[in-house]
């Protein structure tokens, strides 16, 4: 597994880390706040996007604006995340393999659902936090965001 938080997730010359932005269904707006608390108590700048694509807009557009922030994108994943637009699970393979695949190392991913998810998230290599207690949920962001 690639570390997430990169030497190009730094802003150029500065040393200081970009901010991480942490995508999220609004369903889900407690564990990204949750994640963003232990990043920011690190040193890292956090933003918070709430999840929510246009149904007339393609899924890879809407994934692809991810990429507009600067530094890292973190998924919470959910059946939420993936349900919005509604969307089916061929979609977001077809969108994950195109847009993970052309940005390498920009997105990573928690998941805090015991449900079906896409098979193509894989390339995310989200870490499961369901089920566990707080240290070790912490210990699994840390570890997965390098």
């Amino acid at each position: 597994m690639s570390q997430f938080l990169t030497p190009e997730a730094v802003s150029a010359g500065s040393g200081v880390p970009q901010p991480v932005t942490i995508s999220f269904a609004g369903f889900d707006r407690a564990w990204a706040a949750w994640i963003g608390g232990l990043l920011e108590r690190r040193g890292h700048g956090v933003v918070l996007q709430r999840w929510d694509p246009s149904v007339r807009e393609p899924l890879a557009d809407s994934l692809r604006d991810l990429t507009l922030a600067p530094g890292p994108v973190l998924i919470v994943l959910s059946r939420w995340y993936v349900q919005l637009g509604p969307r089916t699970h061929e979609e977001w393979n077809a969108a994950l393999r195109e847009v993970a695949a052309a940005h390498p190392g920009r997105f990573a991913a928690v998941s805090v659902t015991t449900g079906s998810l896409p098979t193509a998230t894989s390339a995310l290599a989200a870490v499961n936090l369901t089920g566990i207690g707080a240290d070790e949920a912490e210990r699994r962001v840390l570890a997965r965001l390098g």
